[in-house]
């Protein structure tokens, strides 16, 4: 009797114990291989077996429920799906090389092809990160670098401890240019802490771009300009001293004497800017070069219209 109730004893042991794994649905790994208690919670003396390689570093896998249903019976795990769509998802940690420190590396490479330090590198793929195991060391290497001088594009091999990756992108020149640290309204000065210097690649900067400080300080702006605005030439002007519809002295002067009449400026004027004046007596139109507030020299060749 004592033996039949033993018996029975172990038996519920036994039964408690097939009950007791538990499928994770997702796992982290960061050996190479996934174990069977990686997989399964309480599944007993085997769960040191290494049953599947692990995905490579940053990457993931799925295992089904009939794959995880033929390794639970094939290792004694006293597991049972409870649908067709059981399964986990297993990720291999990583550390990451991310694409700035790529780049890094790549520029490193490229000046010994003449390319300055401070050139603008692209990559075709914009999104490049390397994952590497968590134990290997965080380093990559720029093996077999090739660099068109005619394209400016280049490919190269990555090398860390763990693969080899071939890369391509292409070198953009850069230049330092100054921009707006502040919007400025039509008409507003700029002043020299009004301006700050910005690296960019040279091939996005439109044609009349203002590369000189000294060209842009002093100068008065056409219409509201934005903060961080690259200056071009038709954004600004010599500061309006003659203002258009405003009364001016017209003079035409010569070696004897000065002439002088009346008129209205038919459009703003900066110092030394030609423009057109309405001479008040004769109502017509006549070219002067602005020499002050209010004040205008008539050009040599519309000597008539100040009669």
């Amino acid at each position: 009797m004592k033996r039949l109730l033993l018996a029975l004893c172990l038996c519920l042991v036994a039964g408690a114990s097939a009950t007791a794994a538990t499928l994770r649905p997702s796992i982290e790994v960061e050996a190479e291989v996934v174990r069977i208690g990686d997989i399964w919670e309480g599944a007993g003396q085997r769960a040191d077996v290494a049953i599947a390689r692990a995905p490579q570093p940053g990457r993931r896998m799925v295992l089904d429920s009939r794959w995880l249903t033929e390794v639970a019976h094939a290792y004694g795990v006293a597991w049972r799906p409870m649908s067709r769509y059981d399964r986990t998802v297993v990720e291999r940690a990583s550390q990451i090389i991310d694409r700035e420190r790529i780049v890094a590396r790549i520029a490193a490479a490229l000046n010994d092809h003449g390319i300055p330090a401070d050139a603008d590198i692209q990559l075709a793929n914009g999104d490049l990160r390397l994952h590497l195991p968590v134990d290997a060391e965080l380093d990559v290497a720029v093996r077999d670098i090739d660099f068109d001088q005619r394209t400016r594009r280049f490919s190269a091999t990555l090398e860390t401890s763990d693969e080899r990756v071939r890369v391509a992108g292409m070198v953009h020149a850069v230049t330092e240019v100054p921009v707006l640290v502040r919007g400025l309204g039509r008409g507003d000065l700029v002043e020299e802490g009004h301006l700050e210097w910005r690296r960019m690649r040279a091939d996005r900067l439109p044609r009349d771009a203002i590369l000189d400080p000294d060209r842009i300080v002093g100068q008065a702006a056409r219409q509201s300009l934005r903060p961080g605005a690259v200056l071009r030439t038709a954004d600004l002007q010599r500061p309006v001293i003659v203002a258009k519809g405003s009364i001016v002295t017209m003079m035409l002067r010569s070696a004897a004497l000065t002439i002088t009449a009346q008129g209205r400026a038919a459009e703003d004027g900066g110092d030394g800017d030609v423009i057109r004046v309405i001479n008040s007596h004769s109502n017509l139109a006549v070219r002067a070069r602005v020499e002050g507030p209010n004040a205008v020299s008539v050009m040599i060749n519309d000597t008539i219209v100040m009669n």
